[in-house]
């Protein structure tokens, strides 16, 4: 069969992929390219020119730098509401330079697909046929915004952020000729509100397992003397700066860590920048790394026993939980930081924050069973969630829309 010709178009620039949405682009169309010639052509924030370049065979990167308007009208209303609203603002806020528009169309009308990678550049898409368009739903958008914005605004601004964003993904799914999201709870949600036809088809969020090994319990002692540890297990929580990881952070700090003294909990990403307030009076079991790169984040992760998410509040399925996974962590969650996962329970313990001390000392004092529990995890992101996997399976779908 000829190579497909992909546009992804995004709100956000994807390289390098540091958080979830930019992972999640990144890594699926890095692994399509292989099949497909791909453009993702993004909207930028930032004050830079625009720029094109390859990544690697198949997949080409084309950043948009945003006009001085449009980023002075994000700047004011960032400095009014607390909020960062630039997708918000793509949807209905932004004025279009007749420069990007036409990029967009140009790039469009040579694809065989274009694909919404989040809902908030539909605008755009204007007498595009249904078949050609594809909404990838990294989220229920309605839901994680009203999450979001009643973090600082007003109920009669909130709601008038709500209706865009309401509007905007209902469009979304109604100009798609095929509706993908990343979790079936999510995806039922979304055909009963937006009166879908047929209910978006589920396309998980995944992981390169090759950068991660599982190594066995003599192994992760050996690491814990190496970094100087003076406790016997160790936890990892890893996250950004996003308002549910803040929350969950201080938790840990202010109360987990605080119930659980003997053992360690490592903190990762920049959700420490967040918690800066918290650190000065946490205990000296807790570990606040930062950003760190990927081969210091799976070797801290083999130092680790478990992986931990008491989100509390949030959408999609958590990348975090499948890089938990893939390096061979059972999790202790919430019923929100397992979303998407809630089945997988020989990999996944679901537990109130209020029984997280009991139900991690639980999992750690029987050696076998945890052991058996790591390679069962492993053994799921290799099947389910390696990227190499996901990738195929967008394969199919798109070669059945063909």
């Amino acid at each position: 069969m000829q190579r497909m010709n992909i546009l992804v178009l995004s709100t956000f620039g994807v390289y390098p992929p540091s958080y979830g949405g930019q992972v999640r682009i990144f890594n699926l169309y890095k692994h399509l390219a292989a099949f497909a010639d791909i453009t993702i052509l993004s909207y930028e924030v930032f004050d830079r020119d625009h720029y094109t370049y390859q990544i690697y065979d198949g997949l080409n990167l084309v950043c948009f730098r945003q006009t001085k308007n449009a980023f002075r009208m994000l700047r004011r209303l960032s400095a009014k509401t607390g909020l960062f609203l630039h997708d918000v603002l793509c949807h209905d806020g932004y004025e279009f330079s007749s420069e990007f528009i036409e990029l967009v169309s140009s790039h469009a009308e040579k694809s065989d697909f274009v694909i919404l990678s989040h809902p908030y550049l539909v605008r755009l898409l204007n007498g595009l046929h249904k078949n050609r368009v594809i909404y990838e739903a990294h989220n229920y958008e309605y839901g994680l915004k009203e999450q979001y914005f009643k973090t600082t605004l007003s109920t009669r601004m909130s709601a008038n952020y709500l209706e865009t964003v309401f509007d905007c993904e209902k469009t979304a799914h109604h100009v798609a000729g095929l509706s993908i999201s990343v979790d079936a709870d999510e995806a039922s949600k979304a055909a009963g509100i937006y009166q879908l036809k047929n209910e978006p088809v589920v396309l998980e969020n995944g992981i390169d397992t090759g950068q991660f090994s599982v190594i066995d319990y003599h192994q992760r002692n050996n690491k814990r003397r190496k970094l100087g540890l003076a406790q016997s297990h160790a936890i990892c929580f890893t996250g950004s700066s996003y308002y549910a990881n803040v929350d969950a952070a201080d938790y840990i700090i202010k109360e987990l860590s605080v119930e659980l003294p003997d053992i360690a909990f490592f903190i990762l990403g920049s959700v420490r920048n967040s918690v800066t307030v918290s650190i000065k009076t946490a205990r000296e079991n807790v570990y606040c790394f930062g950003f760190v790169s990927e081969s210091e984040k799976a070797s801290l992760m083999q130092a680790c026993d478990l992986a931990i998410n008491p989100v509390t509040t949030g959408a999609g399925t958590s990348l975090k939980m499948v890089e938990y996974i893939a390096a061979g962590l059972p999790v202790v969650a919430t019923i929100e930081g397992a979303r998407g996962m809630v089945s997988n329970t020989d990999c996944v313990a679901i537990s109130a924050r209020r029984n997280f001390k009991d139900t991690i000392l639980s999992l750690l004092k029987n050696r076998d069973v945890l052991e058996k529990k790591a390679r069962n995890c492993r053994r799921l992101a290799e099947e389910k969630y390696s990227w190499n996997v996901l990738a195929g399976r967008m394969k199919g779908l798109l070669e059945g829309k063909a």
